[in-house]
């Protein structure tokens, strides 16, 4: 139960697995601060929300090099990685029109 906990303890694939804690861990941080975004300040809890293509880079890393039916899963994990690059560029084009 610690390996799921503390990041690169476990015994499978401990680089992969970590890098996945640490996503989920940032997955969650993400999702709390929709509940303190008064508190925080609308500026801070947009700055904590880039991380979010932090956690999504993690969780495919993970994905990619520890599932069990990863190679089933490429051309998803490629098809859904190559879509996320596009829409980030978009939205930063849209934001540079402003």
């Amino acid at each position: 139960m610690v390996d799921l906990l503390i990041p690169f303890l476990g015994p499978y694939e401990p680089l992969a697995v970590g890098l996945g804690v640490i996503g989920i861990y940032l997955m969650l941080l993400t999702s709390i601060s929709f509940y303190g975004v008064q508190r925080i300040g609308y500026k801070t809890f947009r700055r904590l929300h880039y991380l979010t293509y932090v956690a999504f880079g993690l969780a495919t890393v993970h994905s990619w090099l520890a599932g069990t039916d990863t190679p089933l899963l490429y051309p998803v994990y490629l098809a859904v990685s190559i879509g996320i690059f596009l829409l980030t560029l978009a939205r930063l084009f849209v934001v540079r029109q402003r």
